[in-house]
């Protein structure tokens, strides 16, 4: 009988099978029944006799997902549209668990029609083969730290959303999401206080919305959440944005420390805000960069205003990535002076863009674009060297101040590039200032202390600028090589009114003489300003009352560099 012919084969080809932990198959279409060598059963912890088993048996086998694809992989190859049967499916092991497999195999007989009536291949174990390419998929498309999906996950999600609405679907919305204070939690708690705060907002997250909607980070302390297609699409976002403000301002407990966030969300709506992944996605963080500016901890969605905004903002980028071949910058210079005599001592170099169109554009308006593109970099780079070569004509006790960028310290060769700017200019190093802000402390990088401790060996200045507004350690004043403290101009505006005011710039002045520092006071603006100022033991002065900054060819304005005293405005 077919059933004995069956299993008299199977013997033979079991023999031949038994090393290789493959199992063997033989197929007799006609009567509906396979053999499968035995060893494949003990392979899969299951009891079986030898015996030839029934379709309707194996079909038990296979997952039942993986059931509708078989069967018309197997129609397609007992007709003979298919030269080989070969598919994957999972298989019930004797465990009660799927294990994935593969099942090869070629016609044997086939009917005078050209229909399969037998057929004979093998079964092959792929499971950990299967599972190694699921988890490099996982990983290819999901944040390694949350298990959201990841930038690139996000965008495909976005564009077969777009797809959907081509065929009539609803709308649907981006929302882009930015932690508030999360900088403050890593540099005050350490990176792994940051990673598991990131991980408890990635389950807020996905707590906050339903189980169809996409939640992804997009990298650093950025998250979005694409929200399904909804004719109410608008009145769904506020209604989640809502829910997520409450449940990121709720407490982050890391080791007993209650840790206070916030979050600022920016939203957009497809198609009307962008029918574009990358437009669409760039619209949700012209929103919430406005939120963050006008407070944080809030939302905002995409309109007409923010498009106008947004796309002037791009036409300036463009404009400024050209600026500097088309030598569009220059730099204006503001006093610093003696409180004691008014002898001009120091000028600030201070960039400013003078557009062919639009004119001169305001530092505020240029700066972040260029910090945020990277374009600080080089443009830093060209105010070094220009103030080098201004200010080498100056008198020889005139010192010129540059500002440094964050971006400039530790990450890339700013040592080498004021020391050829030096050479270049023939200015001494001494002549030379930078100031940074307590800001690019934030960060804990060493390079950038290094750096620091370079530039002084160079002979060069060091000021710490905004003193007292920023992340203020007295452990840096103590660490890094500077000559000189800059009290921001918050407390000088304040200093006639606010008793606080005149108490933090004169302990700042002692603190400053106590570690062989000068003080510069900024922002006078008012000669009562000046007298408190210089009662408060300040050294050096800077504000409108002096001047305003003007190119170098106005700084000086007599020949004993002492500079008159003018009305502020």
């Amino acid at each position: 009988t077919a059933r004995l012919e069956l299993a008299a084969s199977g013997r033979r080809l079991e023999i031949a099978a038994e090393s290789a932990r493959i199992g063997l198959w033989d197929w007799d279409l006609v009567e509906g029944v396979s053999w499968t060598s035995a060893n494949w059963w003990r392979y899969l912890g299951i009891e079986m006799d030898g015996r030839s088993l029934p379709d309707s048996d194996l079909d038990r086998s296979i997952h039942p997902d993986d059931l509708p694809h078989m069967r018309r992989e197997t129609e397609a190859f007992v007709a003979g549209r298919r030269s080989q049967f070969s598919i994957e499916v999972r298989f019930l092991d004797g465990r009660g668990e799927w294990r994935w497999i593969a099942i090869t195999g070629r016609a044997t007989q086939s009917s005078e029609a050209g229909l399969v009536t037998r057929a004979a291949g093998v079964y092959v174990d792929i499971h950990e083969r299967k599972l190694a390419a699921e988890r490099v998929a996982f990983a290819a498309s999901h944040d390694a730290m949350t298990g959201l999906a990841n930038r690139g996950a996000f965008k495909r999600q976005i564009g077969a959303h777009f797809e959907a609405i081509t065929k009539g679907g609803a709308p649907f919305a981006v929302l882009v999401i930015d932690l508030d204070r999360f900088k403050y939690v890593n540099d005050n708690f350490g990176h792994a206080a940051g990673d598991a705060v990131l991980m408890e907002v990635a389950r807020r997250l996905k707590g906050a919305v339903r189980t169809d909607d996409v939640v992804s980070r997009l990298g650093g302390d950025e998250f979005a959440i694409l929200i399904g297609g909804s004719m109410e699409i608008r009145e769904r976002c506020a209604a989640i944005s809502a829910r997520i403000l409450g449940m990121l301002t709720a407490p982050f407990d890391y080791e007993g420390n209650a840790l206070q966030l916030g979050a600022s969300i920016g939203i957009a709506i497809a198609p009307e805000h962008g029918d574009d992944i990358d437009v669409l996605i760039r619209n949700a963080d012209s929103a919430l960069y406005k939120v963050k500016m006008n407070g944080k901890n809030g939302h905002r969605f995409f309109d007409t205003a923010l498009a106008q905004e947004a796309e002037e903002r791009r036409t300036l980028e463009v404009d400024l990535r050209h600026a500097q071949d088309r030598n569009e910058f220059e730099l204006h210079f503001q006093p610093e002076v003696s409180m004691a005599t008014r002898r001009l001592v120091a000028a600030e170099a201070l960039l400013r863009w003078r557009h062919p169109t639009r004119g001169l554009i305001a530092p505020d308006v240029f700066i972040p674009i260029a910090e945020e593109t990277g374009l600080i970099v080089p443009i830093g780079q060209w105010v070094i060297e220009e103030a080098c070569r201004i200010a080498a004509a100056w008198p020889e006790d005139i010192v010129v101040a540059v500002n440094l960028s964050a971006a400039q310290l530790g990450k890339t060769n700013l040592v080498e590039v004021v020391s050829r700017a030096l050479l270049k200019s023939g200015l001494a190093p001494q002549r030379l200032e930078l100031e940074v802000t307590e800001s690019v402390f934030l960060s804990k990088d060493d390079t950038l202390l290094f750096d620091l401790h370079q530039l002084s060996d160079l002979g060069v200045k060091l000021a710490l600028d905004d003193f007292g507004t920023g992340y203020s350690s007295l452990g840096y004043l103590q660490r890094l090589p500077f000559n000189k403290i800059k009290i921001d101009r918050s407390f000088v505006e304040t200093i006639e009114s606010n008793s606080g005011s005149a108490s933090i710039v004169v302990a700042v002045v002692n603190l400053a003489r106590s570690l062989d520092m000068v003080t510069t006071a900024e922002g006078i603006e008012t000669e009562t300003q000046a007298t408190l100022v210089r009662a408060a033991g300040c050294t050096l002065g800077q504000g409108y009352l002096y001047g305003r900054p003007v190119p170098a060819s106005e700084l000086f304005h007599s020949e004993a560099n002492v500079i008159p005293l003018r009305a502020a405005g």
